[in-house]
């Protein structure tokens, strides 16, 4: 009984934060459009938020006194996962905000999962079957719905940005799942890959002459919101829920991020939902949901197997 009321416990608590860490997700678009508003521009902004999470995360690493140290092939693939990766994917999306919805971008953006899954049948020869045929004809035709009416030169640049970013976090994660990072503590992968993203954005910004800080209200809150309540926290938060619930779970919780960026799009943001996208969200956050459902199989299965 003490066992089942622990792990229920856990269980409640990886819900908790999960949830947390979805909602602050979510509110990226937002304080992002707070910083815009203040003078700063996209790779001003990203270089602000990645160096303010890295302080942070350096904080609570040195804090729970976990060590830095990591060998030339590790350092290889998170230079990879921060730039080619983490950087990437927040600047398409950031960049994407110009031309279209922020509830749009995010959605667009969170077809990652099915990318990895393309990848893993093109690349690495998976068999393709019902179910995840499935969710791929559900995440196309939802992505369809999504942006259909949407001919205009700018709203087309904006989809193709907020896809890219979709498909950089794809690689993201697949760089992240190579087995020569598993040893490596979370904390200490996710401080240097946000550390990579934040020299990426500053020498981007400076070579191409678009770092400008201009210090005032909206600058600094929407600054100091992004790096610590929009990334260091949940990210953090993000780690704890898959301790308690594991990956699969959590990523099936995850989707609530993007009804969040949608909500607060068309509440604060006054930003216009038809009924092809809300049809559209759902179709990809169903299709999302099938993919981790299938991890979760998978895990379940491997670890039986192991046994």
């Amino acid at each position: 009984m003490k066992i089942e009321r622990t792990d229920k416990m856990a269980k409640n608590k990886g819900i908790f934060f999960i949830v947390i860490a979805s909602f602050l997700l979510g509110s990226i678009p937002l304080f992002a459009k707070v910083a815009f508003k203040g003078g700063l521009n996209s790779f001003t902004t990203l270089t602000l938020r990645f160096l303010g999470a890295a302080v942070i995360l350096f904080i609570y690493i040195k804090k729970h006194g976990y060590s830095l140290k990591i060998n030339r092939k590790q350092f290889l693939f998170i230079m990879l996962m921060g730039s080619a990766g983490y950087f990437l994917t927040s600047a398409f999306l950031f960049n994407s905000y110009k031309y279209i919805s922020t509830g749009l971008a995010t959605i667009l953006s969170f077809v990652y999962p099915i990318v990895v899954n393309l990848f893993s049948i093109v690349i690495y020869k998976e068999k393709v079957n019902f179910r995840k045929g499935l969710a791929l004809v559900l995440s196309i035709i939802g992505i369809y719905l999504l942006v259909e009416n949407k001919s205009g030169v700018m709203n087309i640049k904006g989809v193709l940005l907020a896809l890219s970013g979709g498909f950089a976090y794809a690689f993201y994660v697949l760089m992240g799942a190579n087995k020569d990072l598993k040893d490596i503590n979370s904390f200490i992968l996710i401080f240097y890959v946000t550390l990579v993203a934040s020299l990426c954005a500053f020498t981007f910004s400076t070579i191409t002459g678009q770092f400008h800080l201009y210090i005032n209200l909206y600058s600094v809150v929407g600054a100091l919101f992004l790096s610590l309540a929009c990334t260091a926290i949940p990210l953090i938060l993000f780690l704890m829920a898959v301790r308690c619930i594991g990956p699969s779970e959590a990523s099936i919780l995850n989707t609530l991020e993007p009804l969040v960026s949608i909500i607060i799009g068309a509440i604060i943001l006054k930003e216009k939902i038809g009924l092809g996208m809300v049809i559209g969200t759902f179709l990809v956050i169903l299709s999302i949901i099938i993919i981790a459902m299938m991890d979760k199989e998978k895990n379940s299965e491997k670890m039986n197997n192991d046994i």
